[in-house]
């Protein structure tokens, strides 16, 4: 009996699938979606063949093209964050183009409408608390802190010059 309960739990499940209109439309955006991101993938070909020509040339990367490959990424990423159900929001051209760059955490902590909240396995996370700052030290530590720089004559010792100049290390092909 309990076979034919979870076949038609399970039938329900798909019949409600299928009805979704949210979800069909959610499959459209996928399939924009992974048209854009074939163009990003040429973009992305194009902007890392340029920095490395560029960096041939002129031994740094290009100031220019360091934004578009960072805002190519951001895309990627929120693209396929949003293709595999791991956010709701969908990136351009399905909102404004700016805000590719704006950062969204929900989606680190977002747990998908789907999935329930298992709490059997919630850790139980101890509050963090810092340590109270350490107390200004007082006169007399202070005073026993400084370097006795005079010697027995009562006069000053001179500082070695050597001793201020930083010693440099030993170059790898010597």
């Amino acid at each position: 009996m309990s076979d034919e309960f979870d076949r038609r739990d399970w039938a329900e499940d798909l019949n409600e699938g299928i009805r979704n209109r949210d979800t069909w439309f959610r499959g459209l955006k996928i399939i924009v979606l992974l048209l854009f991101l074939s163009i990003a993938r040429f973009a992305l070909l194009v902007t890392v063949a340029y920095q490395f020509f560029f960096c041939l040339v002129r031994n740094r990367p290009s100031d220019i093209m360091l934004p578009v490959g960072r805002w190519l990424a951001r895309y990627v990423e929120k693209a396929i964050l949003f293709m595999t159900w791991n956010t709701d929001h969908a990136p351009f051209p399905f909102t404004h183009i700016s805000r590719v760059m704006e950062w969204e955490p929900e989606y680190r902590d977002e747990e998908p409408a789907f999935q329930a909240a298992d709490e059997s396995f919630a850790e139980e996370e101890e509050p963090y608390e810092p340590e109270p700052p350490a107390p200004p030290p007082t006169e007399d530590e202070v005073a026993g802190d400084e370097p006795d720089t005079a010697d027995e004559t009562g006069e000053e010792a001179e500082p070695n010059e050597d001793e201020d100049r930083p010693t440099q290390p030993p170059r790898p092909d010597a």
